[in-house]
């Protein structure tokens, strides 16, 4: 399995990892492509998401790829880079993307999909 994630769900995947990460099922992984990571730590980040901080700054135990702008909104390039570090991940910088969504208009993503088929 690989798993793709954006934003929020990066730190889901980094959380996972490091309650079931040692789990028999977790053996499955054999990637994870996280995009535009958001910095939980951030002082003006959403009450609303509680529950996500601190990072989880743990090696992923599979092969993974950080996705980032360096433009982000929600986690300025040098965090990803260091979570991305932390991680253990190949760290790839797009440009000034913002948070990498449907308002970036990176249409269909072909990049995107590259980085996936490299995981698998």
């Amino acid at each position: 399995m690989i798993l793709v994630a954006h934003s929020l769900g990066c730190a889901l995947v980094a959380w996972w990892t490091l309650e079931y990460g040692h789990a028999a099922h977790a053996s499955k992984m054999i990637g994870a492509l996280l995009v535009a990571p958001a910095d939980v730590e951030q002082a003006d980040f959403p009450v609303a998401t509680s529950g996500f901080a601190p990072m989880p700054r743990l090696r992923l135990p599979f092969k993974t790829t950080v996705v980032a702008s360096s433009n982000d909104p929600w986690c300025a390039l040098p965090k990803a880079q260091s979570f991305a570090a932390d991680w253990n991940a190949q760290f790839i910088s797009i440009g000034a993307c913002g948070h990498i969504n449907a308002k970036s208009n990176l249409g269909d993503w072909p990049l995107g999909r590259e980085y996936l088929a490299a995981l698998a």
